[in-house]
């Protein structure tokens, strides 16, 4: 009966926030607060969904729905007093509550979810309107035009969500994690787009606040500030370079902090080597393979969602070492991911610059250099020594053994992702009939497809071939420890 009265009053409270929107919105005859109404009132549902429910299969009712009826307003317009630029903001909105609200509940935690979903509702909402109305003075950053007073009201109020969440659950050293929350939600606003900061700012925020806490619990916190400094500086050293994005820089911020979570400062260790080295060999006489990079969908600074393509293998098999009490082999497994990583990343960079023959993995036909599922033997060799880079200061811990399995999982990443890349990877025909992984041409044509499937681009393959690596391993040092 409980669960019944709380999805009332959830679809009821919910309805009276659309009520109020769109009559606010008619009589002063502005959108922009209608929308912004819903965005900050419609936050306040995480409080019903920890405090009236007493089933989490009840509780992902509510959000489940608003993804579906949000997804359909967006595609027809069904609330205008909801929608505004066309952009998916309200479907990922929903999507981080659900994800927060499951996080929450699983966890016992559900302090992160108050601190993620608040950040997005007040911290955002109110930003974008108090910038509207009295924003005079603007600044550039990323995309978009951007006030002093939105920006300033984005960190005070995210950073005073948090700051509430802490002292309401009587959680210590509420200050410091506050305004880091605060800082990181100011950072997505002002690099976020196309409605995404309604994903990243309140799971990256919730993310923060979980971890610090945990840390905290295990004594940690001065090893957390420690991770925290080391992996900024070194994102803005990469910034600064053009080494990887803003927003990518937002992601791997967080994928620092979680590493060294999992994995201490042995894995995180693991990961600033493979940064490092991906980095170098990224820049290596770029000149030269500029005409074979042509070819390649993706170039330059890396973006988000190479950060997520890369890391999500590492994340997963963490959480699952916890869950099973693995924590050895899931230390071990993440480290062969980085080794697989790092392999592809160096066989790629490098490959392109060999002399030699580029040939198909399977068919062993010449391949274009620079196309995915084309190996080169330098390619291969160089991929095989980043393995080795990668796995030699495990040799301080561990047995010779589980040293090599690192390093065999690390290159199965390489020849796996080259299988993945010629078979399953889509190619286009570019105009003078060769293959391509770029879809579009210069004059914004879309290309005809060859082979494989759409969906499939360079960082599904990585993702996929990670993953893989991460079972693989997870299972033989499972099997040899």
């Amino acid at each position: 009966m409980r669960n019944w009265l709380a999805l009332g009053y959830s679809f009821g409270y919910v309805f009276l926030v659309l009520v109020l929107a769109e009559i606010v919105g008619r009589k002063i005859k502005s959108k922009q607060i209608s929308r912004k109404i819903i965005h900050i009132l419609c936050g306040n549902w995480i409080v019903i969904a920890f405090t009236c429910f007493d089933s989490l299969w009840a509780a992902v009712i509510p959000p489940i729905s608003f993804i579906f009826i949000n997804y359909m307003s967006y595609r027809k317009d069904l609330f205008q007093a909801m929608e505004g630029k066309k952009s998916m903001g309200t479907v990922y909105y929903a999507v981080s509550l659900l994800v927060l609200t499951v996080s929450g509940w699983l966890l016992k935690f559900p302090a992160m979810a108050y601190t993620g979903i608040l950040s997005m509702a007040y911290g955002d909402g109110l930003a974008a309107v108090l910038g509207e109305k009295f924003g005079s003075w603007k600044w550039n950053s990323g995309r978009d035009s951007k006030s002093y007073i939105g920006s300033a009201a984005v960190f005070v109020l995210s950073a005073g969500a948090a700051l509430g969440v802490s002292i309401f659950f009587d959680l210590p050293q509420a200050l410091p994690i506050a305004l880091l929350c605060g800082a990181f939600a100011l950072y997505v606003e002002l690099y976020g787009h196309n409605g995404c900061d309604n994903l990243s700012l309140p799971i990256g925020t919730a993310t923060l606040y979980y971890y610090f806490h945990i840390l905290r619990i295990r004594g940690e916190q001065n090893e957390f500030w420690l991770i925290a400094g080391i992996t900024l500086i070194i994102l803005v050293a990469a910034l600064s370079r053009d080494s990887i994005t803003e927003n990518g820089a937002g992601v791997a911020f967080l994928v620092g902090i979680l590493v060294f979570a999992g994995g201490g400062f042995g894995l995180y260790g693991g990961l600033i080597l493979f940064f490092i080295i991906g980095s170098v060999t990224s820049k290596f006489k770029k000149q030269k393979k500029k005409d074979n990079e042509k070819l390649q969908q993706r170039t330059g600074a890396r973006s988000w969602v190479q950060v997520l393509a890369n890391s999500a293998a590492i994340i997963a098999v963490l959480w699952l070492g916890q869950l099973s009490n693995e924590q050895r082999v899931a230390f071990l497994s993440a480290f062969s991911v980085l080794a697989a990583a790092a392999a592809d990343t160096v066989s790629s960079d490098l490959g392109m610059l060999t002399r030699g023959k580029t040939f198909s993995i399977l068919t062993g036909k010449p391949v274009t250099k620079g196309l995915s599922g084309g190996v080169s033997v330098k390619g291969l060799v160089s991929g095989f020594l980043a393995a080795v880079a990668l796995a030699l200061p495990l040799m301080v811990r561990y047995h010779w053994r589980e040293v090599l399995a690192v390093i065999g999982c690390g290159f199965l990443g390489t020849i796996v992702d080259s299988i993945l890349g010629d078979r399953l990877q889509v190619k286009y025909q570019a105009e003078d009939g060769t293959l391509t992984e770029v879809r579009l041409a210069g004059d914004g044509r879309e290309r005809p497809k060859i082979r494989g499937f759409r969906w499939i681009n360079n960082d599904a393959v990585n993702l996929i071939t990670l993953f893989f690596v991460a079972l693989v391993s997870f299972w033989l040092f499972t099997e040899i420890l």
